[in-house]
């Protein structure tokens, strides 16, 4: 019996070691074919993601002793069913159910089962009654875990895999990322390509990273760059009887998405010189990158010969790592409630005051205002909290908020823009929420003046023309962190929001282009009145258009001197 529990107890800690923790996948990674990597079709061939959506999903040892209790009850039956031999002298009568205690310590895992028989000869007399066993399997389990859990904490602080990442699309030449070079010939990469060259990059390189302090193979003195940058530290303990070693394979994932592009293929811009430098061409390039991808790594003691893998994605946003420094919440082993559930658990009482947010021009106000719609979102789950009301002049919402390390709080009213902060909702506090008026205006327009030129000066029709046929006019109001954005003409469209309650500055754009190139546009600085905007019903915006350019060289000189030019052109007008 002690031989069966040795046996299985090794199969349960292979299978952990195989899946980054797990036997028994819960449901819900199980049914979310996002948030683990198949590398078989077997039943136990995925690895679920140790960190996903910002929800640390690393299992705790406490669970995976568990798992290990479930499959040794479940299967150490079956192996027990070889005594029959013994069947012949004896008669063994079990007299109750398995139940397994596992403890996995620093040099081993400690393996007790009661499972109480009788063992009697075959005239009936009993011999002994027997009802707890012991075995121990010798691997460094936890050792290996350890390390493991070291890694993917410093991967989630450092990035170290997504600046690995970068610079392999940084340096490699036959990626795209950010160039020039004399020449009239345009370039052009197809997008398939890109993602081909990128997974043998990831397939090749990957395994050169080497974790300090473990008994990595020493790196060659003709490879600097790796010494510089592959060696990664991640734990001031050493495992110098530890490897590890970092894995893609092309047949896994991988999302791209690279800007700007022309569906499937990406090219360079072309610019001209100007005068005597006329016969200059210059192509020009820089795109920015979307990358998610799976890694496994792979964690192998030498003393006990024992495998541990987990896996993770690496995620890169516009060329940048896009990975939390810390999970804002921890993945609840093995039941995760439903959203209902989880709202109605409600723990620690919290403060919400809102205020009217309005600051420009030497103006500042900070008044507070009710009747504000308060959410509170952690992880997937938003849970409306309640509105605010007034409490003598402070407008003030007090309630029990879900548990939640890091969480988004949101208020929202009409008129305003919703307004958001993060707070930890792990103890009893107070927070604020600051609400800006906004000013939204549904009907507007986009006039074109015709820019001419004589030979010497360009200059602007005053008689202006709707924009309108194949024509589309895109509208870009920027004030600071406040950006509203329009399209003409359309069926129905887009509203802009103006801040309210002061005059402000704010920076317009227009782009018009006939469905192909840009033939016109608008690029100034608009201060907008606010007893004029207060009451408006309507913007008519200006623009600047040619109806044809010469070459190429003169669309870029008027895309470049576009803010000029519109300085010849009115102002938006506001219609009450």
């Amino acid at each position: 019996i002690e031989i069966c529990i040795e046996t299985v107890g090794k199969e349960a800690a292979n299978i952990i070691g195989t899946t980054g923790g797990y036997i028994y996948i819960p449901e819900e990674i199980a049914n979310n074919p996002d948030s683990f990597i198949r590398i078989s079709p077997l039943e136990r061939g995925m690895i679920p993601y140790w960190f996903y959506q910002g929800e640390d999903r690393i299992p705790p040892l406490e669970f995976i002793e568990e798992q290990m209790n479930d499959y040794i009850t479940e299967n150490l039956g079956e192996c027990i069913l070889g005594l029959e031999p013994f069947q012949a002298e004896y008669d063994i009568t079990e007299l109750g159910d398995i139940e397994t205690e596992t403890r996995i310590s620093d040099n081993e895992i400690g393996i007790t089962v009661d499972y109480p028989i009788e063992i009697s000869d075959k005239l009936g007399n009993k011999i002994i009654e027997l009802d707890k066993f012991t075995a121990s399997v010798k691997y460094r389990l936890k050792k290996t875990y350890e390390l493991a859990v070291d890694i993917m904490n410093a991967e989630n602080q450092q990035a170290k895999l997504e600046d690995i990442t970068i610079d392999l699309l940084a340096l490699d030449t036959d990626i795209p990322y950010s160039n020039f070079e004399f020449s009239c010939t345009e370039k052009k990469w197809e997008i398939q390509d890109i993602e081909n060259k990128l997974k043998l990059l990831l397939r090749s390189d990957l395994p050169l990273i080497r974790i300090d302090k473990t008994g990595y193979r020493e790196v060659p003195v003709d490879q600097p760059y790796v010494l510089n940058h592959y060696i990664w530290d991640v734990s001031a303990i050493p495992y110098p009887r530890m490897k590890v070693s970092f894995t893609y394979d092309d047949s896994w994932p991988l999302y791209l998405y690279v800007r700007p592009n022309e569906g499937s293929y990406v090219r360079s811009n072309m610019q001209k010189g100007f005068d005597m430098a006329s016969w200059l061409c210059m192509q020009m390039w820089k795109f920015t990158y979307d990358i998610v991808y799976p890694v496994t790594a792979t964690v192998y003691d030498e003393k006990s010969d024992y495998t541990f893998t987990f896996a993770f994605d690496v995620m890169i946003d516009h060329n940048n790592a896009n990975r939390d420094v810390f999970a804002v919440s921890s993945f609840d082993f093995p039941y995760k409630p439903r959203e209902e559930e989880f709202c109605a658990r409600r723990v620690n009482e919290i403060t919400v005051y809102t205020y009217e947010n309005v600051s420009d021009s030497g103006f500042e106000s900070r008044l507070e205002i009710d009747d504000v719609n308060v959410t509170f979102t952690c992880l997937k789950f938003t849970c409306p909290i309640g509105t605010t009301k007034f409490e003598g002049p402070v407008g003030v919402l007090t309630e029990e908020f879900p548990y939640c390390v890091w969480g988004i709080l949101r208020g929202s009213k009409e008129g305003y823009k919703t307004a958001e902060t993060f707070i930890a909702a792990d103890k009893p506090g107070e927070a604020r929420l600051y609400l800006t008026p906004v000013k939204t205006i549904e009907k507007y327009s986009v006039v074109k003046h015709e820019l001419s030129y004589n030979g010497d000066v360009y200059t602007v029709m005053s008689a202006g023309e709707q924009v309108s046929g194949d024509e589309i006019a895109s509208i870009t109001i920027e004030k600071d962190e406040h950006n509203t954005y329009g399209s003409y003409p359309k069926e129905e469209l887009v509203p802009l929001e103006f801040l309210s309650y002061a005059d402000f500055k704010y920076n317009i754009q227009i782009y018009i282009s006939d469905g192909e190139d840009i033939i016109g546009g608008y690029k100034g600085n608009w201060t907008a009145d606010w007893d004029e905007l207060e009451d408006a019903d309507e913007i008519v915006f200006h623009a600047v258009y040619m109806p044809e350019f010469r070459d190429d060289a003169e669309r870029f000189a008027f895309i470049s001197g576009l803010g000029s030019y519109s300085t010849n052109v009115p102002e938006p007008e506001v219609i009450s």
